[in-house]
C-alpha cells in the first residue's frame, strides 16, 4: 500500500482537509472564510431546488463541510470532530417537538 493510501485511510479526513486547506489557500481572513461558506451553501440550496442528482447534492454538501472544517474550524482552533461528537449527544438528551411549519425543534433549556 502506498504512503499516500496509507494516510487516507488513517489519518482522519478533518486533519487532512485542515492540512490541505493550510497548503492551498494560506491563512484567509474570516471575512474571506465567510464568503467563501455562503457562497458554497447557496450551491447547496440551488442544487436541492433544482432537483439535482443526490450525487451533485452530496458533493456541494462537501463543498460546504470543506469550508467549515478547513477553513473556519482551523480559524477558531476547533476540533470539528469532537465538537459535532458533543452536540450530538447533547442533541439525542434533548426532548423535540415538530412545529406546524414542518420544522423540529428542542423543547426547554438545558
Amino acid at each position: 500500500m502506498s504512503v499516500y493510501l496509507e494516510t487516507v485511510f488513517l489519518e482522519p479526513i478533518e486533519i487532512r482537509l485542515k492540512r490541505w486547506h493550510k497548503e492551498t489557500m494560506g491563512d484567509p481572513t474570516l471575512g474571506a472564510i465567510l464568503l467563501k461558506l455562503e457562497e458554497e451553501y447557496s450551491e447547496l440550496l440551488e442544487a436541492v431546488a433544482l432537483a439535482k442528482t443526490p450525487q451533485q447534492i452530496g458533493e456541494e454538501m462537501a463543498d460546504v463541510y470543506i469550508v467549515m472544517v478547513g477553513a473556519l474550524s482551523r480559524h477558531f482552533k476547533i476540533d470539528f470532530t469532537a465538537a459535532l461528537e458533543e452536540k450530538y449527544l447533547k442533541n439525542v438528551r434533548r426532548t423535540w417537538e415538530k412545529l406546524p411549519n414542518g420544522i423540529h425543534r428542542h423543547v426547554g433549556e438545558d
